[in-house]
């Protein structure tokens, strides 16, 4: 599928990271992935960097008659067009045809405008992604009394093999001597943007408690943004900026995770899945997080990580985990236990992948998307009125009656979906046959429906 990918703002933040991760993990699928970004933007110049066709705009404007003929231009051809922030998703609505599959993702803790007429624009999409059920629930519940429903799946953030592996080859030993840290001095770490809605300030509040006990800790916080000048003075204010070290953004944080004892997640907004909270879970460290939005949905309280709700909590959390080994190595086991099972994000991006499949499918009448398919080891067996397709992998049977089956049976002996084409008009028939998992993208294992 060719598919056009829209992603606004010029800083770097969590969600230019999972849309990164989908777009490299969508391109090794096989599609053909073409992004729209801001010019001079930190996505752009990481996807071009990383050899993606990249469309610049200056800033997805409504107002700006060229940039809307740009966007229409890099439509134009596309299978799909997946929307991922809330100036690209108004810039796009009166662009995309309605033979093109439209999607938008929402990574966000702050909902859209809740009015007609976005509440219309979001019923209108044929794909709706959010990242947790917190976020379903609270951000689009009213899609419930939408007519039509558009389809709204839960994708969570994740990690992917490159970045487990990356872990593996840090030496905790060596990151320590790199920051400079005594292996028996206590090493909290944070990795947030700096910006209002992070509560860093709370943060560096609790830290100056902590080292009122431990003098000897340190707080290392990776990330930058606005609030970065501020936070220094604080520091100061609070007689800690000696042991608080500011390093800026850092694309790759996996030495600052095995430097570290323990990760502190601060926020003050309904957060909806944040990868830097499951990055240190995949590094096995004990996690003291504000219990906020869908945390809740991958972090089990005194199980594999802890919830705090105020300064004072944060600070007794932190200094409990400090002085209790053996709480710390339960924590930090559980989270790694958690990360491996739960946190892939290649079979995630899969099942994305089918569901942009099923809605083309849905609105194809050519079957051109049968072109990218293969058969899933499908077995037919006819029948007096017409025969079954079973699909092994799912386990999944249907009965298929009539001519019909004879033309499924034909596709399935050559293993050539394109045979299909004269059914193609029978959309409800070729989704039905995706949906069972017999249709498959070629070396593409069938999904686990329910992994998402």
């Amino acid at each position: 599928m060719k598919l056009l990918i829209t992603v606004s703002d010029q800083v770097w933040g969590g969600k230019h990271t999972y849309m990164y991760a989908l777009i490299s993990e969508l391109r090794s699928l096989g599609h053909d992935v073409v992004i729209a970004a801001e010019s001079n933007s930190a996505f752009s110049a990481r996807v071009r960097q990383a050899g993606f066709v990249v469309k610049e705009v200056s800033s997805f404007s409504l107002s700006d008659n060229d940039q809307i003929g740009q966007l229409s231009g890099c439509v134009e051809g596309c299978d799909a067009v997946v929307m991922s922030g809330r100036r690209d998703f108004a810039a796009m609505e009166e662009i995309i045809p309605a033979s093109v599959v439209s999607v938008l993702i929402r990574h966000s803790a702050f909902p859209l405008d809740d009015d007609v007429h976005t509440r219309r624009r979001i019923a209108s999409l044929d794909l709706l992604i959010v990242t947790s059920e917190e976020q379903r629930f609270n951000q689009f519940e009213f899609l419930e009394r939408a007519h039509p429903v558009p389809k709204i799946c839960v994708l969570r953030s994740g990690l992917r093999e490159p970045f487990f592996e990356a872990l593996q080859l840090v030496d905790r030993h060596q990151a320590r001597k790199e920051l400079g840290i005594q292996d028996e001095k206590p090493l909290l770490l944070c990795v947030a943007r700096l910006s209002w809605e992070k509560q860093i300030d709370s943060l560096f509040r609790s830290f100056a408690h902590v080292v009122s006990v431990r003098a000897d800790a340190r707080l290392v916080l990776v990330g930058s943004g606005p609030e970065e000048p501020g936070l220094r003075k604080l520091a100061d204010d609070l007689g800690v900026a000696n042991q608080i070290e500011f390093l800026g953004h850092r694309d790759d944080v996996t030495t600052y995770l095995k430097a570290a004892d323990i990760f502190v997640f601060t926020s003050g907004v309904a957060e909806t899945g944040p990868l830097a909270l499951k990055e240190a879970m995949a590094a096995g460290l004990p996690v003291v997080a504000d219990a906020v939005g869908g945390i809740s949905e991958f972090i089990t309280h005194e199980h594999n990580g802890i919830f705090v709700s105020s300064e004072k909590e944060r600070t007794g959390q932190i200094l409990r985990v400090l002085e209790d080994s053996d709480l710390a190595s339960f924590l930090a086991q559980e989270a790694l236990k958690t990360a491996r099972r739960e946190f892939r994000f290649e079979g995630r991006v899969r099942e994305f992948s089918r569901l942009l499949e099923r809605c083309l499918l849905a609105k194809q009448s050519d079957g051109s998307l049968l072109r990218e398919l293969a058969w899933d080891g499908v077995r037919v067996r006819k029948e007096d009125f017409g025969g079954y397709l079973f699909a092994p992998r799912t386990s999944h049977l249907m009965e298929i009656r009539g001519e019909i089956f004879d033309v499924v049976a034909d596709s399935v002996r050559v293993n050539d979906p394109t045979i299909l084409s004269p059914v193609c008009n029978r959309t409800e028939l070729l989704v039905s046959i995706h949906d069972m998992g017999a249709l498959v993208r070629p070396g593409s294992e069938t999904p686990d429906y329910f992994g998402l």
